[in-house]
């Protein structure tokens, strides 16, 4: 569909437009499908931006800085689209959570009690939240980017005990 914008925009970005075009065509036809089985949760992520694309062209960070594989909030912020029973429609969360508490969320709803998930299962459940309720936020959120990268080694942001990573309110993680 951005056919007429190449040779203005950057093929890369001509492609990645279509790319999004297509995922939200096809999300789509899977939201339509899932209204005939009843009651489903659906989760949709996305992990950033790769292949070429600048995402200043699209402002694709929005408001934050950095992008994937960056210490700053953009690269460690991605969105999370919900929608499923007692999820409010159009509701936002500050809440912090990381893909790892998704196993803990899908057992409680479910209806797994948190004490037969296995102890070294991490993360939490973040239903309660999705159904509009309040959660303290987790004590940190932790990142790690196999091998070294831009002169860190493992893990990522943290060379301190990972109980030195905290999430302040309105960054990802605030190392100390």
């Amino acid at each position: 569909p951005y056919a007429d914008k190449l040779g203005i925009w950057p093929d890369v970005e001509v492609h990645f437009a279509n790319c999004v075009h297509l995922v939200d065509a096809a999300l789509g036809t899977v939201m339509s499908a899932l209204k005939t089985l009843g009651p489903t949760f659906l989760f949709v992520s996305s992990a950033h931006q790769e292949g070429g694309h600048k995402y200043e062209f699209f402002t694709s960070s929005g408001p934050l800085n950095g992008n994937k594989r960056s210490i700053h909030d953009g690269g460690h912020r991605a969105a999370l689209l919900v929608s499923g029973p007692n999820v409010p429609r159009g509701a936002t969360s500050q809440q912090h959570w990381a893909f790892y508490d998704l196993f803990r969320t899908a057992a409680a709803i479910a209806g797994v009690p948190n004490a037969s998930v296995p102890a070294h299962i991490d993360g939490y459940s973040i239903l309660p939240t999705l159904q509009g309720g309040k959660q303290p936020q987790p004590r940190f959120i932790y990142h790690e980017f196999g091998g070294s990268w831009g002169g860190l080694s493992d893990p990522m942001c943290c060379q301190e005990p990972i109980g030195n990573c905290t999430p302040q309110e309105g960054s990802a993680l605030r190392c100390h």
